[in-house]
């Protein structure tokens, strides 16, 4: 099998080092267990030379990914501002995202700046930040080519923004350039809504229609050369590079007449993308883009066999979007935990349109300096932005917004999954297998023992309290405009308490009670043991020493963060004494 496909094999191994050097990072020896156990099935499994390659391509995976998070910025250094934040910017050193803290004004994206700061580790592997500088001083140094693309972003957004007003000037430069610091939330929760928010991405849809129309003008080298440079242009995000790596292997296995297998063209892409970036094994856009791409590949055809009764331009769209989503919509749910309902007509009618936009944004990219053809362009860009505004205010007339979900829910559907392939693949009596999927519901549902979990909500803190089956957000309502589904979902709990109310209130059950207490941005739980004696209280580092003598205090781990979700604290009640997770 390996030697059939063997970038298979090398891509699998290359992941796997780098979830063992995960699992190792967090100090959880059950990565080392992954990796032996991924060696042994391979050597027992697999009797070809090429086993050798692929157990050194676990191995360069997880020293690539390790080393990635093990680096240590010395005091003095130079970093590049790759984005401004309102409380704090991210930065790049050495290849890696560091969060900068501290008197940034002046600074610029793009730039390059020599700092001294002290550094905090605190690595955050969904996004790929390694820790965090805070900044005592810095200085500007001199302007590079990769400023300068910046500052060219800068001036073409500004140009954009007199001919077709800001909104549209955003959305140009998200869609033709994927660059969305400019777009508002409420255009990104239209996009959304109508699950075309992958149009803001560069991706298969940008590079293919680079390429094609530059082939069709410049030949083979000249499109080749251009999707290259647009690719280096919008930033080099794992999904353009992936679509880049494909388009290229695809034409020279033309050139060379060989035959072109898809599935080993995206497992090199893989193998690219994660050794130019090893986060990008854990990072949520890459994992999106290269497991839609992998349901086009698997289930494409079969899709549209079974539309065949549809006209063929909807059937190929909606086997298009309905393909993207078999393995990305699992992951979707977990992250996001919503779907829309309006994927497949957003995919149908509106995508086609934002192709346009694509087109019409690069070219009228080339003759900025030509004021009259520039906004010759810019007029019939907002000709077409007319044209997606109605048809997306068709779409939300008809559409029932975001259906909200838990991440219970992705798991669910992974059961059925791999029950669905072992049905049609080893055996029949696998078509029981789902059932499981009712247990794992109620395991995730339930908990044995009364527990806690801090957790930060936007700007504000709440606790959700798990009791059996009993679950209940404590939440400042009135600091918060979230919708109380989704927060239902995000959190897989029952209801919602409003810990905003006048005075503090206590909650009772058998055998246990306690007491809310809030303010503006915060709430606490003050357990109760008996009827009066405090027994425990959650608190940040501001309580005073005095307050420990009546309290058994438990401090949050941490008060910075930069998830707009996020669990501070995990604590279990087991014979009346708190225990810290």
């Amino acid at each position: 099998m390996i030697d059939k496909r063997p970038l298979v094999y090398f891509c699998t191994s290359l992941l796997a080092g780098c979830y063992s050097a995960l699992f190792i990072l967090n100090n959880n020896l059950f990565g080392a267990a992954l990796a032996a156990s991924f060696l042994a099935v391979l050597f027992i499994t697999m009797r070809s030379k090429l086993t050798l390659i692929a157990a050194a391509f676990l191995l360069l995976g997880f020293i690539n990914y390790y080393l990635y998070y093990s680096i240590v910025p010395p005091q003095n250094c130079t970093v590049r501002v790759a984005e401004i934040k309102t409380s704090y910017s991210i930065g790049s050193y050495s290849g890696r995202k560091v969060i900068l803290r501290g008197d940034m004004k002046g600074l610029k994206e793009g730039e390059r700046i020599f700092l001294k700061g002290n550094y905090t580790s605190g690595p955050q592997f969904d996004r790929g930040i390694i820790g965090e500088i805070d900044v005592k001083s810095f200085i500007h140094t001199e302007k590079d080519l990769i400023y300068k693309v910046y500052e060219f972003k800068r001036n073409l957004f500004g140009r954009y923004k007199d001919n077709i007003g800001e909104e549209g000037a955003a959305e140009v430069m998200a869609v033709a350039f994927g660059d969305d610091s400019y777009l508002n939330v409420d255009t990104m929760d239209e996009m959304s809504e109508l699950g075309i928010v992958h149009v803001i991405s560069v991706s298969g849809l940008h590079m293919a229609l680079i390429y094609k129309v530059c082939e069709m003008l410049l030949g083979f080298g000249g499109g080749m050369a251009v999707s290259v440079i647009y690719c280096l242009f919008t930033g080099a995000a794992p999904s353009a590079v992936r679509s880049l790596v494909m388009i290229i292997v695809l034409k020279l296995s033309r050139k060379v007449y060989k035959n072109y297998d898809p599935l080993s063209s995206l497992c090199l892409a893989a193998i690219i993308v994660i050794m130019l970036k090893p986060s990008n094994a854990l990072d949520l856009g890459s994992l999106l883009s290269f497991l839609a791409v992998l349901g086009i590949f698997l289930h494409y055809e079969k899709i549209k066999r079974v539309l065949w009764r549809i006209p063929l331009k909807l059937n190929e769209s909606a086997s298009l979007t309905i393909s993207a989503q078999v393995y990305s919509l699992p992951v979707c749910i977990m992250a996001f935990n919503s779907i829309s309902t309006a994927s497949i007509q957003g995919n149908i009618f509106i995508v086609p349109l934002y192709s346009i936009i694509l087109v019409l944004g690069n070219l009228s990219m080339i003759f900025v300096n030509l004021d009259s053809i520039f906004k010759g362009f810019c007029f019939f860009i907002k000709l077409v932005f007319e044209s997606i505004d109605g048809g997306r205010s068709l779409l939300q007339s008809f559409s029932t917004g975001l259906i909200y979900m838990s991440y219970v829910d992705g798991w669910v559907l992974v059961i059925i999954y791999i029950s669905y392939m072992l049905y049609k693949r080893v055996n029949r009596r696998f078509i029981w297998l789902p059932l499981f999927s009712v247990f794992f519901y109620a395991a995730a549902s339930f908990s044995p023992f009364p527990q806690f979990e801090y957790a930060k909500v936007g700007n504000s803190n709440a606790v959700i309290y798990r009791h059996g089956f009993k679950s209940i957000l404590f939440l400042n309502k009135s600091q918060n405009t979230d919708d109380e589904i989704m927060l239902c979902k995000k959190f897989n709990v029952w209801r919602i308490e409003d810990s905003g109310r006048e005075g503090d209130f206590t909650y009772r059950e058998k055998g246990l009670s306690f007491t809310v207490v809030s303010n503006k941005n915060d709430v606490r739980i003050l357990l109760l043991q008996g009827k009066d004696e405090l027994k425990m209280a959650f608190a940040d580092e501001s309580v005073s020493a005095s307050m420990s003598k009546f309290y058994d205090i438990i401090y949050l781990p941490y008060k910075k963060t930069y998830h707009f979700y996020d669990e501070l604290l995990h604590v279990l009640i087991i014979c009346g004494k708190p225990i810290k997770l």
